[in-house]
């Protein structure tokens, strides 16, 4: 599909990501096979999941400050991203050398960047998921991790995949898989 922003520059659109109170998506410049794929966001940027340094702060009345952001706008940083995915209050993506990057709160611990970041430096993935709390990503030879949170006694446990409910601070390898040999 071709968008229109502002009237003037048309992208295809490669992809969508949509939630954490907002909206991503990854797109090429029309006028070139060989443009980089650019990431844009709109939406509650409040905790910095639209990876904007700058954002036009509004009074939301009785709820407390907000940062929005009503239009799309180009990530700064984007032109080597090829896969995004959307947390709460946080975004994960992936660039063309398979580094993993992160923006917003909470995306690794208790990391927090208006601007990516990189996640743990010399993993290189292919593929990432990132869920309310928890995030996912499968490596190039195919082994999964995962981090975020593990479970409570309320929300059950396991959603990491490391036999208990703990944190998990950063990518960890999931290695019950490699009993079925992955």
């Amino acid at each position: 599909e071709d968008v229109k922003l502002g009237g003037v520059i048309m992208f295809a659109v490669r992809s969508f990501a949509v939630g954490g109170k907002g909206v991503r998506f990854l797109g090429r410049a029309r006028f070139s096979t060989k443009s980089p794929t650019v990431i844009f966001s709109w939406g509650d940027g409040s905790d910095g999941q639209l990876g904007h340094a700058k954002f036009q702060k509004i009074n939301a009345g009785l709820m407390s400050d907000r940062y929005i952001q009503a239009e799309p706008r180009k990530l700064v940083k984007s032109k080597r991203f090829t896969q995004c995915s959307v947390g709460d209050g946080y975004t994960l993506g992936i660039t063309s050398t398979n580094d993993l990057f992160g923006w917003g709160n909470g995306f690794v611990g208790e990391a927090q960047s208006n601007e990516p970041v990189p996640i743990q430096p010399g993993l290189k993935v292919k593929a990432v998921s990132a869920g309310p709390k928890h995030c996912a990503a499968i490596d190039m030879d195919g082994q999964v991790y995962t981090w975020g949170h593990g479970g409570s006694w309320l929300s059950g446990g396991g959603q990491l995949g490391h036999g208990d409910t703990k944190k998990v601070e950063a990518p960890k390898m999931v290695d019950s898989f490699k009993q079925y040999g992955a």
